[in-house]
């Protein structure tokens, strides 16, 4: 996520996404620590729509968390895991319906997500590398557009191969 966030800044028109796994929560609460946000969007999907620009002549100020929280729970789990330093000013939150039904259980839990990808990992390694040799084609087209420099702006599977992902901001 370093090199990720590092490549974003170089290079703000770039977008990461991740073909192997979606890695939402981790990228997302990791561009909070590090952009500091004094505007930030969080909670479903349906944020997304939120962008900098937006804010006009506050927008260097403006992060999108948006998918990163997906319950009631992840919202207080959020909350008590987000170090004080980085607490926004303002913060919009979407809630979906569902989200108040006690009946419909989380599906995901904030501290296992956010903590994916946080190191190395040699398990994870292999696992990318089997997941991309059971996809020979795959595997060939992402070996051609690493040699040749193809998309130098797309970070990861599915940024190269879709052609989307989540930007800076």
């Amino acid at each position: 996520m370093d090199r990720v966030f590092a490549f974003q800044r170089a290079h703000p028109e770039s977008l990461y996404l991740r073909g192997i796994d979606q890695s939402f929560y981790a990228y997302k609460y990791r561009g909070i620590l590090e952009n500091h946000p004094t505007i930030l969007a969080a909670g479903s999907s349906r944020m997304m729509k939120f962008r900098a620009p937006m804010f006009g002549d506050r927008a260097d100020a403006f992060y999108n968390a948006s998918g990163m929280l997906n319950s009631l729970r992840d919202v207080r789990d959020f909350c008590v895991s987000l170090p004080p330093s980085r607490t926004p000013g303002v913060l919009l939150l979407g809630v979906d319906l569902w989200w108040l039904n006690e009946h419909v259980p989380p599906v995901f839990s904030f501290d296992v997500e956010i903590a994916k990808g946080a190191e190395l990992s040699f398990d994870e390694h292999i696992i990318g590398i089997r997941w991309l040799l059971n996809r020979p084609r795959l595997f060939a087209r992402q070996a051609i557009s690493l040699v040749r420099g193809a998309k130098k702006t797309a970070i990861g599977i599915s940024a190269r191969e879709r052609g989307g992902g989540f930007r800076p901001d």
